[in-house]
């Protein structure tokens, strides 16, 4: 079933996916590293995928058209039309061919904003000052500092929209992460997070800079590695998704 895994931070949104693929041949698991499963939308979107091919496959096909005309929609509505996408895909599929799927659909959209309360910002900040998220930092983030100097109880951190959803058939209903404070993971190798975790404070506010997909690469290589599941494997892909690119470092 793999992993892919993704969080929003001061920046940009970062998306992360082994390249594993389970096929069962005379009733045998065979595994092959080939799979890409992390795809970009648009020049300020990406998706990825876990669970059966051919499901996401179909889905992801439809998503692709369809994105154009998702993307400006304000939250409420971009949630209720990205469902009723993934939905209607999954429907017209033969009922032989149902099998489970999940996406992750992440996103840098210019219209709208991304707001935090400053609170958020404040335990961020503490986190990294204490190093309480396990990791001898090299030095703060002098735009978090910045940040929570506002007087606002909310701070605006990007004037660009930042998404991730999560969607899992067959409802696909639409689970939002929380900006800086969640690090998200579908697919049998989920409790990756628990790892990505332990560097969240890093990871979101770039410390150092520049150093956010290094940081998400690297407890997800090491658990890969580490736990023995079977279902995960092969190089990963992670993308730093912004308002302006989707690029892989």
């Amino acid at each position: 079933m793999s992993v892919v895994a993704g969080c929003i931070t001061l920046e940009s949104v970062i998306i992360g996916a082994d390249c594993r693929v389970t096929e069962k041949i005379d009733g045998n698991s065979s595994y092959s590293d080939y799979m890409q499963k992390v795809f970009a939308l648009s020049e300020n979107a990406a998706v990825g995928f876990v669970g059966d091919n051919f499901v996401a496959g179909s889905i992801l096909l439809s998503l692709f058209k369809k994105w154009p005309q998702l993307e400006p929609l304000p939250d409420f509505e971009l949630k209720k039309n990205l469902r009723a996408c993934l939905q209607s895909k999954f429907q017209d599929l033969p009922n032989e061919k149902k099998q489970e799927a999940q996406f992750m659909i992440v996103g840098a959209l210019p219209s709208g904003s991304t707001i935090v309360s400053r609170k958020v910002l404040n335990d961020l900040l503490y986190l990294q000052s204490s190093r309480g998220d396990g990791f001898n930092a090299n030095g703060l983030s002098s735009r978090l500092v910045d940040l929570t100097m506002s007087t606002d109880e909310n701070v605006e951190i990007s004037d660009s929209r930042f998404i991730l959803f999560v969607a899992r058939s067959p409802e696909f209903n639409i689970e939002a992460a929380q900006p800086l404070t969640e690090i998200v993971a579908i697919g049998s190798g989920k409790e990756v997070q628990v790892e990505l975790q332990k560097s969240r404070s890093r990871i979101v506010a770039q410390v150092p800079p520049f150093a956010d997909t290094m940081l998400f690469r690297d407890p997800m290589t090491k658990y890969m590695v580490s736990s023995g599941e079977m279902t995960l494997g092969g190089l990963l892909t992670v993308f730093r998704v912004t308002s302006s690119t989707v690029s892989s470092p």
